[in-house]
């Protein structure tokens, strides 16, 4: 990836005139078209947000960074507004999931291989329909690599597994046993997508009955379909797109003062484990998710005996990837985060204004805030993460260089003390206002009974601070 020059500020006036005459709820709106309806994934953002964003704030040939990017939604708008594009993701899935959106596959030939494919797939799976997966794998009619491939992996031990039928697990094994032996890495990588997203359709049935092979061809045609529109609008001679297994808290990987735009929505705090979302994908992929499950950001398992905890950790990684955000980002640019509100042991947690407050300590300017409805209809949420209906868009811009360093564990606990400090003031001023309210009603009010034993955690979280905020090993 080249440096680019700096580009002169933005007009004030221009910028936020524009911002401001756009509806961000976009109710009702398309959100899934062309690469983006490859795959499901948890509470992702909607293309309409990245796509004004780039349009407003870029121009054709600048660089558009997505640190924390999901199933690539940022990186897929960039190529098609004719953006060079960045995205950083520690999730194995996410990585792949994202690297298959933005590599255009020319049409014929990947429709012609689709072909071969799934003739050879249909012959395999329909041979076996009447023979156990077991009775298969002991007969010499398969050779000993071929049966290597098929043996199925050993499952999470969660009620889930019991959709895995004996049928699907052995039509499973023959599919991941055909990509394997994939040679080309594109089209390896594009029946995975198809093969995981299969996966998810069994996941989230409420079916007793699924034909794991039509899902998957019928999976694999529509995909081909949104490639061929894809590969129409996207020239990969005018466009890169460079996707990162990496940690968006030490992007050492990117130069300084090289990207034009940050776009991002990071995992919100307490609100969802996408390794266990995405743990059957992953099992079925060969992807270890018990390594992305240590370093995954907000996951609701790290600290369950006190979930205050975890809201350290949280302050202290957003502090890392914002502070890199603004390192890489040159002078003048913005970075646009969204971000929703959740909660920790019922206290409510506006992530958005401690995202304003680790701005202000880098020395990042708070440009905008925008607030918006969440369409639930039109946004992949789960169960898992709660009514979130709103949400925040917090648009920083770089405004001078500056030598903070993400790997410097003193300044990474200044700035999380700093936010608990104010957190707790407010929890304070909460107290007292229980307190009246005691007077008045002449006793404790559950609110009062939890708040107490909060304040507690908070402050044993506190004690524990200078351990939580370092990354782990």
């Amino acid at each position: 990836m080249k440096r680019l020059g700096r580009n002169r500020l933005f007009d004030n006036g221009t910028f936020k005139e524009k911002v401001e005459s756009i509806d961000w709820d976009f109710k009702g709106a398309d959100t899934q078209y062309l690469t983006h309806k490859y795959h499901s994934y948890p509470a992702r953002f909607i293309p309409q947000i990245p796509k004004n964003f780039i349009e407003i704030l870029t121009k054709p040939g600048d660089w558009v960074l997505d640190p924390l990017c999901g199933c690539g939604t940022t990186l897929v708008e960039a190529m098609l507004a004719k953006r060079n594009t960045v995205g950083v993701d520690l999730n194995p899935l996410a990585d792949l999931i994202t690297r298959v959106k933005v590599t255009p596959l020319e049409p014929i030939r990947l429709s012609e291989y689709a072909k071969k494919f799934r003739s050879d797939v249909s012959k395999r799976i329909l041979a076996l329909r009447d023979r156990s997966l077991e009775h298969f794998l002991e007969s010499s009619l398969e050779s000993s690599e071929v049966t290597q491939r098929m043996k199925t992996p050993v499952l999470p031990a969660r009620k889930l597994s019991r959709k895995f039928t004996p049928q699907i697990l052995k039509d499973l094994a023959i599919l991941k046993s055909c990509i394997e032996k994939t040679e080309n890495e594109d089209y390896r990588r594009f029946l995975q997508v198809c093969l995981s997203s299969s996966i998810r359709t069994i996941i989230e049935s409420n079916s007793i009955e699924i034909d794991l092979l039509k899902i998957f061809l019928n999976k694999s045609d529509d995909m081909i379909q949104e490639m061929g529109e894809f590969y129409r609008l996207v020239s990969p001679a005018v466009t890169e797109a460079h996707v990162h297994k990496e940690d968006a808290r030490k992007m050492h990987f990117i130069p300084s003062d090289s990207i034009d735009l940050v776009v991002t929505s990071p995992p919100y705090v307490n609100a969802l484990d996408y390794h266990r979302e995405h743990m059957y994908n992953m099992v079925w992929l060969g992807m270890n998710y018990k390594i992305f499950k240590k370093h995954e950001i907000g996951a609701h398992s790290h600290f369950i005996a006190n979930r205050f905890r975890l809201l350290t950790e949280y302050w202290a990684d957003m502090s890392r990837c914002i502070i890199e955000m603004n390192r890489v980002l040159k002078i003048g640019r913005f970075a646009c985060i969204v971000v929703g509100n959740s909660c920790v042991e019922h206290e409510l947690i506006e992530s958005w204004k401690h995202f304003s407050e680790i701005g202000k300590r880098i020395r990042m300017s708070c440009e905008k805030v925008i607030h918006r409805y969440i369409d639930v209809s039109q946004k992949y949420t789960s169960k898992i993460i709660g009514n979130i209906n709103d949400e925040y868009i917090v648009m920083f811009r770089k405004v001078k260089e500056t030598d903070y360093n993400s790997l410097d564990d003193n300044l990474i606990l200044e700035i999380v003390m700093s936010l608990w400090e104010d957190f707790r003031n407010l929890q304070r001023r909460l107290e007292r206002l229980e307190k009246s309210k005691q007077l008045c009603f002449g006793r404790l009010t559950s609110r009062s009974r939890n708040l107490d034993k909060n304040i507690a955690k908070m402050d044993e979280a506190i004690s524990l601070a200078q351990k939580d905020i370092l990354i782990k090993d």
